[in-house]
């Protein structure tokens, strides 16, 4: 993405939050806070930023005067300010290079409805039992379930 792009978003998104901080813009973005951090330096470093403090290990953010007058500038021009978009080539991409994980299951009592058309894999974690993976498969047309410790 264009770097003015990302930087609109977040002089927009500091602009509605008032005060924010990196972490905070990362997850309203959906970039990951190394990038944000980048950009808020170099806003920083144009003086449309200002660092007012740090909350762990985590800046606390507001816009300078310039930099609310540029964020109300970019507002006019878009009003957008959630998730960074991506080109469709991009997402195209990263579509291709997906592939389907086992499913996290979170509770041993969990009623499951699992049709055996290619599920291969059920990854359970139980805080007592430790971790393990139930494998399926299809048995004289009924749906076996395998723990393997």
């Amino acid at each position: 993405m264009p770097y003015a792009l990302v930087a609109g978003l977040v002089l927009r998104r500091c602009l509605l939050e008032g005060k924010t901080n990196v972490t905070g813009l990362a997850n309203a973005l959906a970039l990951t806070a190394g990038l944000v951090d980048k950009i808020v330096q170099e806003l920083r470093e144009k003086k449309e930023i200002e660092v007012l403090g740090m909350v762990g290990r985590d800046y606390t953010l507001a816009l300078t005067g310039l930099g609310q007058q540029h964020a109300n500038d970019r507002l006019a021009q878009s009003r957008y300010a959630g998730a960074c978009p991506v080109s469709l080539d991009q997402y195209r991409e990263v579509v291709a290079r997906q592939r389907l994980l086992p499913r996290r299951v979170d509770s041993v009592d969990e009623q499951l409805s699992v049709q055996p058309t290619g599920v291969e894999h059920l990854q359970h974690t139980d805080g007592i039992l430790g971790r393990r993976l139930l494998l399926l498969a299809e048995q004289d047309e009924n749906l076996g379930v395998e723990v393997v410790e």
